[in-house]
C-alpha cells in the first residue's frame, strides 16, 4: 500500500493537465477548482510550482480562473492525518464564478464585448454597483488580483465610446476611494492607467480625474503620488502638462503642506515657467502663488531656483516675473466641481491690459506669460489669439514693404476720392500685382479661419 510520502512524490502532472483543459471540465469547473486547490496543499508549494510550470498559457489561465474563488481549510496535512475541506460557498446561476474575487464572470463577459458598446456599458454599470458596495471581506479578495483588475480597466479605457470611458474612469475613482492604502503597491500602474485621458477637454472626464488624484493624495503618501506624476510634465502634449500642473496645485491646496517636501516641488515647477505654451506657463504661475503662500514668506527657496534656472538657460526677466507674481498675493481657488479656477483667467493675450500697463514691473508676470521672456512663439500655437497672429503677420508684411522702399498700408485700405490714372503695366508688373492681391486674399482667408478656430477653442475651454 502506498505511503503518504510516496503519494506526495507521485507524478500528478497528467491529472492537472486534464483538469485545466476547458473542454474536459465543462459543467464541473467548481469541482475541478476545489480538487486543484486541495492537490496544491497536498503536494506542497514547491512540487505544485513545478507542475504548473509545465502547463500551457491557456491551461495556466484556466487554473487561475477555476481556483481564484476557492478557499481550503488545512488541518495538520503534513502528518497525513489532516482533513482538507473546501470553503467555497455554493452559488447559483451565472454568478457562481467570480473574476478578481468580486466581479461575476457574466459581468466580465459583458465588459469584454469590444464590438457592442451597449453590452459593455451594461457590464460597467453592474461592475460599478459591485465596487460601490464593496465590503472589507471583498477588498481582501480583490487585492491579490489588483494587477489583472487594473489591466482589464486599462483595456476598457482604450474604448472610443464616451460613456464607456466615463463609466470606466468612475470605477477607477471608486476603486481608489475604497481600497485606500492598498493602492500604494500598484500606484505607478494606477497613475499610468488614468493618464490615458490626461489632456481630455471634456469637463466630466477632467472632474473624475481630479477627484481620483485627490483620493490618492489623501490615502497614499503624497510624495509617492507626486513622483509618479512627474514624468507627465515632460509629455509632448501641452494639455497634458497643463492638467498635471493643475493636479499638483489642487493637491497643495487640499492636503496638509507638512505631508509634502516643497523643495523638490519648486525644482519641478521652475522649468515650467519657460514652457513654450502659454497655457502651461499660466498654470505654472498659478501654482507658484500657492507654493509662495505655503512657504509663509520664506520665498528664497523659490528665488534661488529661479536665478539658477535663469542663469542656466541664459534668459532674462524671469526673476522679475516671479517676484511680481509673489507680490500679487492672489491665489487660485478650487471650484465646486473640483477643478482649478485661476486668479488670472486667460481672457486675452494681454489680459485686457494696455501695452503701457503690461510693461510695468508690477505686471512682469503677465508679460512673461504672454511673451515667455521674449522667446519667439510658435506662430501656430493654438493658445494665441487670431488677432495677435494677424498683427504679427501684418507687422512682417509692413517691414518687408519698407525694406522694398514701399509705403506700408496701415489698417483697412481706403479708396481715395479720385485715383490717379495708373501707368500701363508690363507682364512682370502685372504678375507681381496679381501675386500681391492673391497674398492679401490668402491672408484674409487665414485670419477668418483662425478666428473660427479660436472661437471653437474658447467654447471648449469654457466647457
Amino acid at each position: 500500500m502506498p505511503t503518504f510520502g510516496s503519494l506526495v512524490k507521485s507524478n500528478w502532472t497528467c491529472l492537472v493537465e486534464n483538469l485545466t483543459t476547458t473542454s474536459n471540465i465543462q459543467g464541473c469547473e467548481e469541482q475541478a477548482g476545489v480538487l486543484m486547490k486541495k492537490l496544491h496543499y497536498f503536494v506542497g508549494n514547491e512540487s505544485w510550482q513545478k507542475i504548473v510550470s509545465n502547463l500551457s498559457i491557456e491551461q495556466k489561465e484556466t487554473l487561475e480562473r477555476i481556483t481564484e474563488n476557492v478557499q481550503v481549510e488545512q488541518n495538520d496535512s503534513k502528518t497525513g492525518n489532516g482533513v482538507l475541506r473546501s470553503s467555497a460557498k455554493p452559488q447559483s446561476g451565472g454568478e457562481r464564478r467570480l473574476r478578481y474575487g468580486i466581479i461575476p464572470s457574466v459581468v466580465c463577459a459583458l465588459i469584454a464585448e469590444e464590438n457592442d458598446a451597449n453590452q459593455r456599458i451594461a457590464g460597467l454599470e453592474k461592475m460599478k454597483q459591485v465596487v460601490d458596495q464593496i465590503t472589507t471581506e471583498e477588498i481582501s479578495r480583490l487585492v491579490p488580483h489588483l494587477h489583472s483588475y487594473l489591466l482589464m480597466l486599462s483595456n476598457v479605457l482604450e474604448d472610443l465610446n464616451f460613456k464607456v470611458v466615463v463609466l470606466a474612469l468612475d470605477i477607477v475613482r471608486a476603486t481608489a476611494h475604497h481600497l485606500k492604502q492598498h493602492m500604494e503597491a500598484h500606484i505607478q500602474q494606477f497613475v499610468n492607467l488614468v493618464a490615458k485621458h490626461f489632456g481630455n477637454q471634456k469637463s466630466v472626464i477632467k472632474q473624475i480625474i481630479m477627484m481620483t488624484f485627490m483620493e490618492l493624495f489623501q490615502n497614499i503618501n503624497p510624495k509617492t503620488v507626486g513622483g509618479c506624476l512627474r514624468v507627465y510634465l515632460e509629455n509632448k502634449n501641452s494639455r497634458v502638462r497643463e492638467e498635471v500642473i493643475n493636479i499638483y496645485t489642487a493637491s497643495l491646496m487640499t492636503i496638509s503642506p507638512s505631508k509634502f517636501n516643497l523643495q523638490p516641488l519648486v525644482n519641478i515647477l521652475v522649468p515650467m515657467f519657460h514652457d513654450p505654451k502659454k497655457r502651461v506657463r499660466l498654470a505654472a504661475f498659478e501654482q507658484l502663488s500657492v507654493l509662495a503662500y505655503l512657504l509663509n514668506g520664506k520665498t528664497e527657496i523659490i528665488m534661488k531656483a529661479v536665478r539658477d534656472f535663469e542663469q542656466d538657460q541664459k534668459i532674462r526677466g524671469l526673476v522679475e516675473a516671479v517676484t511680481a507674481r509673489i507680490r500679487r498675493q492672489l491665489l487660485p481657488r478650487i471650484r465646486y466641481d473640483g477643478l482649478i479656477e485661476y486668479s488670472t483667467p486667460p481672457m486675452m493675450d494681454s489680459f485686457d491690459l494696455a501695452e503701457s500697463e503690461m510693461s510695468l514691473p508690477s505686471n512682469a508676470d503677465l508679460s512673461w506669460i504672454v511673451s515667455n521672456g521674449g522667446v519667439e512663439p510658435d506662430p501656430f500655437e493654438r493658445t494665441m489669439s487670431p488677432l495677435s497672429l494677424a498683427g504679427n503677420l501684418a507687422s512682417i508684411r509692413r517691414n518687408r514693404m519698407i525694406q522694398q522702399g514701399e509705403k506700408p498700408v496701415m489698417g483697412t485700405t481706403q479708396q481715395p476720392a479720385q485715383q490717379p490714372q495708373r501707368p500701363h503695366l508690363n507682364g512682370i508688373e502685372k504678375s507681381h500685382e496679381a501675386v500681391e492681391i492673391g497674398s492679401e486674399l490668402n491672408q484674409k482667408m487665414m485670419i477668418t479661419r483662425m478666428k473660427s478656430d479660436d472661437s471653437f477653442v474658447r467654447r471648449q475651454g469654457s466647457g
